[in-house]
């Protein structure tokens, strides 16, 4: 079986239409992410608030999309997220949005876009330690889902949204790196 290629574009309103009958599933959050995507991502793009990217198969079917944004998790003295450090902010990248057509789901689209993500927090040139997303709590299969990406639940209790981080530092130390000569 051939590996599945995807195309990632930023949002425009011309490719938009292509995810009109876009659904995540029956989920009560599932409606929030398509309402945020057909109604509220371009605007908030206009504003500089996110930057919201789409995924297509190599069909040209509308398969996912991921807003994200400029943040910071927070380092609390009673709940610190890097100890060495006095900082109260620490840089991170947010997930504000992250859909996957339901027709798309389990095929490995939402890996590549945590790969893409990962890529842009460490490759945008300023300090960006984490990304970080919050997800409610009773979305389990979210919870399992970022989990298996490498993110971990910030310290910091919430009552319905677990801030979930992946540390780009811890990442890059863990990769070996190719030497001069390679």
């Amino acid at each position: 079986m051939s590996e599945r290629k995807f195309v990632c574009v930023e949002l425009t309103p011309e490719r938009l239409e292509g995810f009109r009958d876009f659904c995540c599933g029956s989920e009560t959050w599932s409606e929030d992410l398509r309402d945020f995507l057909l109604n509220d991502a371009q605007d908030q793009g206009e504003a500089l608030l996110n930057t919201t990217y789409l995924w297509y198969d190599d069909k040209g079917a509308a398969v996912a999309f991921v807003a994200v944004s400029m943040d910071y998790a927070a380092n609390d003295k009673e709940a610190r997220i890097v100890p060495e450090f006095t900082y109260t902010r620490i840089p991170a990248l947010l997930i504000g949005r992250l859909g996957v057509d339901e027709r798309h789901q389990r095929k490995g689209i939402g890996s590549v876009i945590m790969s893409f993500v990962r890529t842009l927090a460490a490759d945008s040139g300023i300090g960006c330690r984490f990304v970080a997303v919050d997800v409610d709590k009773q979305n389990l299969g979210a919870l399992r889902f970022y989990s298996r990406e490498g993110f971990i639940k910030a310290p910091k209790i919430r009552e319905k949204l677990d801030l979930m981080l992946y540390d780009l530092l811890a990442s890059r130390k863990a990769k070996p790196r190719a030497s001069a000569g390679q």
